[in-house]
Protein backbone atom coordinates (compact mmCIF):
# COMPACT_ATOMS: atom_id res chain seq x y z
CA UNK A 1 0.00 0.00 0.00
CA UNK A 2 1.34 3.38 -0.95
CA UNK A 3 1.24 6.39 1.29
CA UNK A 4 -1.39 9.02 0.50
CA UNK A 5 -0.07 12.16 -1.06
CA UNK A 6 -0.18 15.20 1.10
CA UNK A 7 -1.57 18.29 -0.63
CA UNK A 8 0.78 21.15 -1.19
CA UNK A 9 0.57 23.80 1.51
CA UNK A 10 -0.30 26.65 -0.84
CA UNK A 11 -2.88 24.70 -2.83
CA UNK A 12 -5.18 23.93 0.11
CA UNK A 13 -5.95 27.60 0.59
CA UNK A 14 -6.12 28.41 -3.13
CA UNK A 15 -9.46 26.70 -3.86
CA UNK A 16 -11.42 28.37 -1.03
CA UNK A 17 -9.74 31.70 -1.83
CA UNK A 18 -10.80 31.42 -5.48
CA UNK A 19 -14.35 30.56 -4.46
CA UNK A 20 -14.47 33.58 -2.13
CA UNK A 21 -13.11 35.82 -4.85
CA UNK A 22 -15.75 34.59 -7.29
CA UNK A 23 -18.53 35.13 -4.72
CA UNK A 24 -17.29 38.63 -3.93
CA UNK A 25 -17.18 39.46 -7.64
CA UNK A 26 -20.73 38.19 -8.15
CA UNK A 27 -21.90 40.15 -5.10
CA UNK A 28 -20.29 43.34 -6.43
CA UNK A 29 -21.97 42.87 -9.82
CA UNK A 30 -25.37 42.32 -8.24
CA UNK A 31 -24.91 45.36 -5.99
CA UNK A 32 -24.01 47.54 -8.98
CA UNK A 33 -26.97 46.24 -10.97
CA UNK A 34 -29.44 46.91 -8.16
CA UNK A 35 -28.04 50.42 -7.65
CA UNK A 36 -28.43 51.12 -11.36
CA UNK A 37 -32.05 49.95 -11.27
CA UNK A 38 -32.79 52.10 -8.24
CA UNK A 39 -31.09 55.10 -9.89
CA UNK A 40 -33.14 54.72 -13.05
CA UNK A 41 -36.35 54.39 -11.02
CA UNK A 42 -35.56 57.60 -9.16
CA UNK A 43 -34.82 59.55 -12.36
CA UNK A 44 -37.31 62.35 -12.93
CA UNK A 45 -39.97 61.43 -15.42
CA UNK A 46 -40.63 63.78 -18.30
CA UNK A 47 -43.88 65.59 -17.69
CA UNK A 48 -46.30 65.87 -20.58
CA UNK A 49 -46.46 69.40 -21.94
CA UNK A 50 -49.68 71.27 -21.45
CA UNK A 51 -51.20 71.97 -24.82
CA UNK A 52 -51.99 75.56 -25.67
CA UNK A 53 -55.42 76.44 -27.02
CA UNK A 54 -55.69 75.99 -30.78
CA UNK A 55 -55.71 79.52 -32.15
CA UNK A 56 -54.27 80.93 -35.35
CA UNK A 57 -51.64 82.93 -33.46
CA UNK A 58 -50.15 79.85 -31.81
CA UNK A 59 -50.14 77.73 -34.99
CA UNK A 60 -48.53 79.64 -37.87
CA UNK A 61 -49.32 76.82 -40.31
CA UNK A 62 -53.04 77.34 -39.90
CA UNK A 63 -52.75 81.08 -40.59
CA UNK A 64 -51.06 80.46 -43.94
CA UNK A 65 -53.57 77.76 -44.79
CA UNK A 66 -56.41 80.18 -44.14
CA UNK A 67 -54.74 82.82 -46.29
CA UNK A 68 -54.36 80.31 -49.13
CA UNK A 69 -58.02 79.34 -48.87
CA UNK A 70 -59.13 82.98 -48.90
CA UNK A 71 -57.13 83.73 -52.06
Amino acid sequence: MTAARRPRPGRVMTIPARALCALRHANDELTRASEAIIRSARAPQARPRAQAPATGATHPGTVTERADQAA
